[in-house]
C-alpha cells in the first residue's frame, strides 16, 4: 500500500515525460500523470498488488498505455491536487531531458533508470559520509562510470595521502556496491 504510493510517486516523472512527449501541453500532461497515479493506486488498493512477475517499469508503461487508451479525461476528476510537483519543476526537467529522445518510450525508459541510478547514487553517498569515508567518495565519484585516465589514480593518492593501489580497491568496492544498490531499487 504505502510503500507502492512511495514507489509511484518516486516515478512520477518519467510518467509526466512520457505523457508530454506523447504530445500533450505542460498542465494537461501534469494532471494526466496525477490522475493515473491516483487511478493506479486506487486499481491497487481494490485488486491487491502488480503481478510479481513483470518489472515494474513495464508494468506501469502497460498500465499508462491503456490509461492513455481509455477516457482519462472522467478519471481525472478524482485527483486530489498534487501539485507539490509543479508544473513548471517538471516542465523544466522535460525540456532539458527532451532534446535527446526519439519515442514517448524512450523518455520514460530513460528517466526511470536515470531515477533509479539517482537514488543509488544518493545511498552510496549517504553510506560513505555515515562510515566517515566522504573524502574518498568525493575524490572517486567521478570516476564510477568511467576508468580514470592515466596518472589520475597516483593524483587521487596524493590528494588523499594514500597509495594508488588503495584507490584501486576503493573504487572497486565503490562500484561493486552501486551495482548492488541500483539492483535494491529495481527489487524494490
Amino acid at each position: 500500500g504505502r510503500a507502492l504510493g512511495e514507489l509511484c510517486l518516486r516515478y512520477r516523472y518519467p510518467v509526466y515525460a512520457y505523457v508530454r512527449h506523447c504530445g500533450h501541453a505542460a498542465p494537461i500532461a501534469l494532471d494526466i500523470t496525477l490522475s493515473f497515479l491516483h487511478h493506479l493506486l486506487q486499481h491497487f488498493k481494490e485488486q491487491g498488488q502488480p503481478p510479481m512477475k513483470e518489472h515494474f517499469r513495464r508494468y506501469l508503461l502497460a498500465r499508462l498505455h491503456a490509461y492513455l487508451a481509455a477516457d482519462w479525461r472522467g478519471m481525472r476528476d478524482e485527483v486530489v491536487d498534487e501539485r507539490d510537483a509543479s508544473v513548471e519543476d517538471l516542465e523544466t526537467r522535460y525540456l532539458r531531458d527532451s532534446a535527446h529522445a526519439d519515442s514517448p518510450e524512450q523518455v520514460f525508459q530513460r528517466r526511470f533508470a536515470l531515477e533509479v541510478l539517482t537514488r543509488s547514487f544518493k545511498r552510496l553517498h549517504a553510506e560513505a559520509r555515515q562510515t566517515g569515508h566522504a573524502d574518498m567518495y568525493e575524490a572517486l565519484a567521478p570516476f564510477l562510470a568511467h576508468d580514470p585516465a592515466p596518472g589520475q589514480y597516483d593524483e587521487v593518492a596524493r590528494q588523499l595521502h594514500t597509495r594508488p593501489l588503495t584507490i584501486v580497491v576503493a573504487l572497486k568496492r565503490l562500484r561493486q556496491r552501486l551495482h548492488e544498490l541500483s539492483s535494491e531499487e529495481l527489487a524494490e
